[in-house]
């Protein structure tokens, strides 16, 4: 049996949900944008960009709630928490998301080690730097 987060997910169910959602924002990206035809009818592409768009966000919450559950206990230095921050940080700051408007995606145009990304622990906080 897989170690479970306090929602009761396991590791691997985690795992395939953000694997699923890197797949969603793929398909978005690689859509034409949206828009309208010269007659004003929606583009062909438009309405499947913004039910993947809107399955993405709901993905975004599912998987926020499941990673942020899984942190442990943030008042002790220990580096199975810091590697988890790591990750939390990654996921949530470097990994392409969808936005508040429909079909929009946002993504950090540098790398964790671009920006040299630390996780530290200092008087009794952890920050990201």
């Amino acid at each position: 049996m897989s170690p479970m987060n306090e929602h009761g997910y396991p590791r691997e169910i985690v795992e395939e949900i953000a694997s699923f959602r890197k797949q969603l924002i793929d398909l978005i990206s690689a859509l034409p944008d949206p828009g309208v035809d010269e007659d004003g009818s929606p583009k062909p592409y438009t309405n499947l960009r913004k039910r993947l768009w809107g399955a993405t966000r709901q993905l975004d919450e599912l998987l926020d709630a499941a990673l942020s559950s899984c942190l442990g206990d943030l008042t002790q230095n220990d580096p199975a928490t810091q590697e988890r921050l790591y990750a939390l940080v990654v996921e949530r700051c470097f990994t392409r998301h969808a936005l508040a408007d429909e079909g929009d995606i946002e993504f950090s145009a540098f790398t964790p080690e671009e920006c040299e990304l630390r996780i530290v622990f200092m008087y009794g906080r952890w920050m990201a730097t």
